[in-house]
């Protein structure tokens, strides 16, 4: 049985970075962003209240939010950082987009071919300028949240598990997916 235990209480928003920049770039994205309007939005599609933690997950190019509805199900807004600094200047925004829609019809392609693969539903995406986007200050995607461990918990890189004939099959099917997981 799994944990009700909300994913976000092992989130440590700034801890670890004390890097390159990385903590003042991270500040600012959540000084310019209305985390409110990712809320409102979130309530808007789901139509249930939502509370959103304090604590947050971020990476190189997203910073999670989780919200916990009033049944107690989750749903992560996942916010689009700022450029990151180290991006080529032969990747440009139309690659970046890319990318992005590449990861969501991926997700969904999973979805419907995989249903024994728990993949988040995307309940919504909102591109760079979107009305929402635009509210928020910066785009976004809302996706269903899930309680329990996460491979990270068993297997800080996962690259690093053993494979199986499982991740073979993954890896041969879904090489897109095996490409963002590592």
């Amino acid at each position: 049985m799994a944990s009700k235990t909300p994913p976000s209480t092992k989130w440590d928003s700034f801890d670890g970075w004390e890097y390159n920049g990385m903590k003042e770039r991270l500040e600012k994205a959540i000084t310019s962003l209305d985390k409110s309007a990712l809320a409102r939005h979130t309530e808007l599609i789901t139509a249930k209240k939502v509370t959103m933690s304090k604590p947050f997950s971020a990476g190189q190019y997203w910073i999670c939010f989780e919200m916990i509805a009033e049944d107690g199900s989750l749903i992560i807004a996942r916010v689009r950082l700022p450029r990151h600094p180290d991006t080529p200047v032969t990747v440009t925004e139309e690659d970046e987009q890319y990318a992005i829609e590449c990861e969501i019809a991926t997700m969904e392609f999973v979805r419907r071919n995989a249903p024994t693969v728990r993949v988040p539903e995307v309940y919504a995406y909102e591109k760079p300028g979107s009305e929402f986007a635009t509210r928020a200050g910066a785009s976004y995607m809302l996706l269903e949240g899930f309680y329990g461990n996460t491979l990270q918990d068993t297997q800080f890189n996962i690259c690093m598990l053993p494979v199986s004939p499982i991740s073979l099959h993954i890896c041969t099917v879904f090489p897109l997916l095996f490409l963002l997981l590592c």
